[in-house]
């Protein structure tokens, strides 16, 4: 019976995580980009949750604006009294290969895969610790373990979240807020 708020959960790893999530009974609050594509994708997703039985949402939001993530946080709190759990799932890959990557696209990746993952732990923080045992999982890549040639953007904002990570647990750790991180390696999804 705890609250899960997965980010970029509407497809490929986070509906996965939902899933999960969902069989292990806690309530899930879905959150995707507002397109039309995505917004289909996580009503699906809700569709089947709600289909086995479970509880669940699904949020618009836009990790790169802070006004977007305080709405879709206290919309989960309100519906479902509380937070429990948040999944930093939402991330991006670059286009642009190796060092023809332009550094727009470099801050982009950046913008979206570690400062989307600080900004959602800030605003849910005040939340974990009023559930008295919060969790924050980030998803990090493989990529973030070591460099990459072809994806220079990517891997480093994957590292910088495994180092986030260890920064958050130490910072939490008094109130009870474990902090903790999963390198997946490739998983075919569309990303």
């Amino acid at each position: 019976n705890k609250t899960a708020l997965i980010t970029g959960a509407s497809g490929g790893i986070g509906k996965g995580i939902a899933h999960e999530l969902a069989i292990a009974g806690a309530n899930i609050v879905i959150t995707y980009l507002n397109n039309p594509a995505d917004h289909n994708n996580a009503e699906t997703t809700i569709a089947e949750i709600q289909s086995s039985g479970g509880k669940a949402i699904a949020l618009p939001l836009d990790i790169t604006q802070e006004g977007s993530i305080r709405q879709c946080v206290e919309s989960t709190v309100a519906h479902f009294s509380g937070l429990d759990i948040l999944v930093n799932n939402a991330g991006v890959m670059q286009q642009t290969k190796g060092l023809d990557t332009p550094s727009e696209e470099f801050s982009r990746c950046h913008d979206i895969n570690i400062n989307g993952t600080w900004r959602m732990a800030i605003e849910c923080v005040p939340h974990l610790r009023a559930c008295g045992e919060g969790r924050i999982i980030n998803i990090s890549s493989g990529a973030g373990r070591r460099g990459s040639a072809d994806f220079p953007a990517y891997s480093t904002s994957k590292a910088a979240m495994i180092s986030l990570t260890q920064s958050l647990a130490l910072a939490l750790a008094p109130d009870n807020i474990t902090v903790n991180t999963v390198c997946p390696g490739v998983i075919w999804t569309p990303m």
